[in-house]
């Protein structure tokens, strides 16, 4: 057992060094929803998923589910491969560490959203943050059930980061080309 003063520090870099097929993205890509049971959980997140499903669109290849029971090299996979991740402010969204840079993580925040832990962990990583004020929950209570707008807003969140990245992925590629052609 260890105690935090003797616990075994193995940094995001070092797995990269060790694991490093673990962080090759390859295919399409998801929408990783992580899902939360009991504080600020959403009670019909199933109906969230089966909107996010639904997005076609940039080559997203699906939705994916994070619970956070899945094991350890699992779970740094699922995020490894997404395409954007979605979820409502706290631990899950911990692991978006190993989001590849540029990834879109779309946080539903607390209310009031006083706590800017997961935007400051986005930004540090090469992540874009997109919120969605509007579904939020207080520190220690559920989303409860969201309506049919605030669904949409989510959604359109998500859509607009696909939409956004894309233009990025764009904008490279032209100016690797445009780098290229001067080249010759």
């Amino acid at each position: 057992m260890y105690s935090i003063r003797n616990a075994p520090t193995v940094t995001v870099q070092q797995l990269k060094l060790v694991l490093p097929s673990l962080f090759i993205k390859d295919g399409a890509g998801n929408i990783l929803f992580v899902a939360r049971t009991g504080v600020r959980s959403i009670a019909n997140q199933d109906a969230l998923i089966m909107e996010l499903a639904r997005i076609d669109s940039f080559g997203v290849g699906g939705v994916e589910v994070h619970t956070g029971t899945e094991p350890f090299l699992d779970q740094v996979q699922m995020f490894v491969q997404a395409k954007v991740v979605v979820g409502s402010h706290g631990a899950g969204l911990s692991n978006t560490v190993f989001c590849q840079p540029g990834t879109p993580v779309v946080i539903l925040p607390m209310k009031p959203h006083v706590d800017h832990t997961f935007g400051h962990l986005a930004s540090s990583m090469g992540l874009q943050q997109w919120l969605v004020p509007p579904v939020s929950s207080p520190y220690y209570a559920t989303f409860g059930t969201l309506s049919q707008k605030q669904i949409e807003l989510v959604i359109q969140a998500v859509t607009e980061s696909l939409a956004f990245l894309a233009n990025r992925h764009a904008a490279a590629a032209q100016d690797t080309q445009e780098q290229r052609h001067g080249e010759l």
